[in-house]
């Protein structure tokens, strides 16, 4: 399961403005902030999303580019830009950063539904009967 097969399936997401790519924490953050406080990070809310990078990452059975599969009703922009310090955290950025360095820029895609929560399940459910596990990042709190 690819980003771009859902795309071609006909639905209709889209995708917030920017990109996750700097190969520094610092960037990486400051990246990280501008594309939680875009217009449409401000504005879209009621949506399942999902985190893919460029490039294909190996999994149990065949490659996906998808890293994270999620949902909310609030705003990305509420959600998630007052939780940059931590999504970033020295922690998580080594993975991070092996992510964006050896699979590519990451961006962040959405599909506008009536009910964010039954979405996210059969796209996790999709993915997990493709792929035998999660997503690598679903493991964690984004």
């Amino acid at each position: 399961m690819q980003i771009e097969d859902l795309i071609r399936e006909g639905s209709n997401w889209e995708v917030l403005p920017g990109e996750l790519s700097s190969l520094a924490r610092a960037g990486y953050l400051e990246q990280y902030r501008q594309l939680m406080s875009s217009k449409e990070a401000r504005e879209v809310k009621e949506v399942a999303y999902i985190f893919a990078v460029e490039k294909a990452i190996p999994r149990v059975l065949e490659h996906s580019n998808i890293t994270y599969i999620g949902k909310t009703v609030q705003t990305f922009y509420r959600r998630y830009y007052d939780r940059a310090e931590e999504v970033c955290s020295e922690e998580l950025w080594k993975k991070l950063r092996t992510l964006a360095e050896k699979y590519g820029p990451c961006k962040l895609y959405y599909l506008r539904c009536r009910n964010p929560e039954e979405e996210e399940e059969k796209l996790l459910g999709r993915y997990f009967k493709e792929h035998c596990e999660c997503p690598p990042e679903n493991h964690k709190s984004r």
